[in-house]
């Protein structure tokens, strides 16, 4: 898995009218930050399923050297 880039969000979030909340400005808006935390925590565990898989290959990989070369030195 590679990056392909990087996306900014907007730097004033989200502008959501709820005049009941207790940080709601005078007009009655709240701003909200603009970040999906459903697709950034899939995001998460996606890269770390692709790390363990890496890792796990390097693991695999490594066995298989030093099988080889207790195999050369018998």
């Amino acid at each position: 898995m590679y990056v392909a880039g990087a996306v900014q969000g907007s730097a004033e979030g989200r502008v959501v009218h709820q005049p009941d909340h207790p940080l709601a400005d005078a007009d009655g808006y709240v701003r909200y930050p603009d970040i999906d935390l459903g697709d950034q925590m899939s995001q998460l565990i996606l890269a770390q399923r692709g790390y363990q898989a890496s890792a796990g290959i390097v693991d695999r990989a490594r066995n298989a050297y030093e099988s080889a070369l207790q195999i050369g030195r018998s």
